[in-house]
């Protein structure tokens, strides 16, 4: 399936440009480089259960999630904004994260006590 190196969208087979930025279309990205990757912050939880069910809400719609736990081991008795995870998303996936989880909120299947940064 043909792929923008620029925004991500994936295209039908036969598609050769990007609709959105004309960029010529790729069989294949490169390995990613998280160097080259902006990370967003998405949602904070005290909970670290809800930030994996959210990680495997996005990874199953093939949106990369990197969940970032406060609570240091050193310091197990963290409270606040000091304790809970951080769920971030590439910057290019960050819109299509949002939707997602607050369709799953509407749903219940995440939480409403975890906040959407957005």
């Amino acid at each position: 399936m043909p792929i923008c190196p620029k925004c991500r969208a994936e295209y039908k087979t036969g598609i050769i440009h990007c609709t959105d930025d004309g960029a010529e279309l790729v069989d294949t990205l490169p390995a990613d480089d998280m160097t080259a990757v902006t990370l967003e912050e998405v949602y904070v939880t005290v909970d670290a259960i809800e930030a994996e069910r959210i990680r495997g809400l996005l990874e199953a719609e093939s949106i990369a999630c990197y969940v970032r736990a406060l609570r240091s081991g050193a310091f197990p008795t963290a409270i606040g904004a000091e304790s809970g995870c951080r769920v971030a998303v590439p910057r290019y996936q960050l819109e299509r994260a949002i939707e997602l989880i607050k369709r799953a909120r509407a749903d219940g299947i995440v939480s409403s006590d975890g906040n959407l940064l957005r």
